[in-house]
């Protein structure tokens, strides 16, 4: 080291600048240590997700997703056409997005193996028909699979 230049004048700020930059990378430090996460964050709520507190005999899985009987459902998205009777009518029934009901259990044969398709208690609700009109039906037991499904919110 040696003596200052003394072609080089001090500005009025030459003194602050570094402790202005030490405060502020500290304070940045102490936020983020604030708000760093917990180690242990409680797990994300996922809607495909079905309580597993069933018999693995009486589940219905499918992707990760696990339904029990009592499990009340809901369609997520188009999940085709079925054909219903009901006092002498037949009617082909739109299930989309938003219908609901309640798991009974799976369907007797499984798919590959697995049982993801569902025996499912429809709720009396108002059905889209695939002609364009509706028709209000009491419940009903009908299969479907169970990519289509979701708890119900």
């Amino acid at each position: 080291m040696g003596a200052p230049d003394p072609a080089r004048k001090p500005t009025p700020l030459s003194g602050v600048a570094l402790p202005v930059a030490v405060l502020a990378v500290s304070v940045i430090g102490a936020g983020a240590i604030l708000l760093w996460p917990e180690d242990d964050p409680a797990p994300a709520v996922d809607p495909y997700e079905a309580a597993r507190d069933c018999d693995a005999a009486e589940q219905v899985r499918f992707e990760g997703k696990v339904f029990c009987p009592g499990t009340p459902i809901e369609v997520f998205k188009y999940a085709g056409i079925d054909t219903v009777a009901h006092d002498g009518a037949t009617y082909r029934i739109v299930v989309d997005a938003g219908r609901t009901g309640t798991i009974l259990g799976h369907a007797p044969s499984p798919v590959n193996g697995t049982p993801s398709v569902a025996r499912i208690l429809w709720d009396a609700q108002e059905w889209p028909l695939e002609d364009g009109g509706t028709a209000m039906l009491p419940a009903f037991e009908e299969t479907t699979h169970a990519d289509y499904l979701r708890l119900r919110r």
